[in-house]
């Protein structure tokens, strides 16, 4: 009982921080986007790696904007397909859009600072070339930085799926990770951020070290250097600042998805994240074990205690979800969060077997 003691100390710290964020979220309100043009410019940055099948779409969202963004930078990092001759075929033809190549290091880093360095505006968003804006997207993101003058704006992101059963769960999957993010920069204790929608102060960004030895990664890096410095983290909560971008279609492309993201990990050094995250995977640990060990032994109350410990970490997880569906425009079940609830400890632990030997240097 007294290793059972033990993993329950994790679920009731994990399950306590899901209901802290759920609260934050529910007792914030969505931003309104006015019409009136944001009193700050802002330069928006891309880094392009082969994205030739996304340019399309992502050139048309960009042109599709109600305000037009002032610059657009894209940057091209060592590309061998067709990425740089489909953006000289889409862009318009005036001062507003720039293409460049970065023929420095390569990796999605390089290529994003090089961008950032090149930017003509104090603030720079970027975002990811398979993403999806929406048209009112530069005037909610400008807004919020007229409003708030952050150093760091964390903006919200959602992975539509395929409509299979395995899209379903990677949409909520993420939704979760979108939630804890939303959640806990609403606390004014951010720990988390997603580079495919983040905007800042460009000096804020070039006076943090980039952490050279990972190939991407900025995002986290940025934020912790931020919050290092003393600056202010925000989190813009508009639904006309959500981007999307395509679910990974199979297990494979979301595994290494994932363990990506996982190996920069590594480096990390801000507190808070890594506490979290320990706290997270030994959460998630919990309940398999207690049920693992009444089946071994076999201990009716142990086996009671691993389905209460289900049961209690699933439905805090469930009304966290239910709190944001509206906003992400994401359908959540019941049925969906337990059958995620039973993948996750067993995914969570391949990905971490995976991000041994995945190579730090790879987009």
């Amino acid at each position: 009982m007294l290793v059972c003691t033990l993993l329950c100390l994790p679920l009731l710290v994990y399950i306590g921080l899901v209901l802290r964020w759920r609260k934050a979220w529910i007792s914030s309100v969505d931003e309104p986007t006015t019409e009136a043009p944001p009193t700050c410019e802002m330069s928006l940055v891309v880094a392009l790696h082969n994205e030739a099948d996304n340019v399309p779409t992502l050139v048309g969202s960009i042109n599709q904007q109600v305000a037009p963004l002032s610059e657009v930078i894209f940057v091209c990092d060592h590309c061998t397909d067709d990425t740089e001759a489909q953006l000289r075929a889409l862009l318009p033809t005036n001062d507003r859009f720039r293409l460049v190549r970065n023929d420095g290091e390569h990796g999605k880093k390089s290529a994003q600072r090089l961008g950032v360095s090149l930017a003509s505006h104090e603030v720079v968003a970027v975002v990811d070339a398979d993403c999806l804006l929406p048209p009112r997207w530069s005037l909610a993101v400008g807004a919020a930085h007229s409003r708030l003058s952050p150093d760091l704006l964390i903006a919200p992101v959602a992975m539509r799926g395929n409509g299979s059963l395995f899209g379903r769960l990677v949409e909520v999957d993420f939704l979760a990770l979108q939630m804890c993010t939303a959640g806990a920069a609403l606390r004014g204790e951010p720990f988390m951020c997603n580079g495919a929608n983040l905007s800042f102060r460009a000096a804020a960004y070039l006076a943090h070290d980039g952490h050279d030895r990972y190939a991407s990664g900025d995002d986290m890096f940025l934020l912790a250097s931020v919050r290092h410095r003393g600056g202010r983290i925000a989190f813009v909560r508009n639904p006309d600042a959500v981007v999307s971008t395509a679910a990974p279609p199979t297990l494979r492309t979301f595994a290494r998805q994932r363990t990506r993201w996982l190996r920069k990990a590594t480096g990390y050094t801000d507190r808070w994240p890594q506490i979290v995250a320990v706290v997270v995977f030994f959460a998630n640990l919990a309940w398999p074990t207690m049920l693992g060990l009444g089946a071994a032994l076999p201990n009716g109350e142990i086996v009671g205690l691993g389905l209460a410990a289900f049961v209690a970490k699933t439905l805090s997880e469930w009304l966290l979800l239910r709190a944001g569906r509206d906003f992400w425009r994401i359908d959540v079940g019941l049925g969906i969060t337990i059958l995620l609830a039973v993948v996750y400890p067993f995914q969570m632990l391949g990905i971490a077997l995976g991000s041994l030997v995945r190579s730090r240097r790879r987009w």
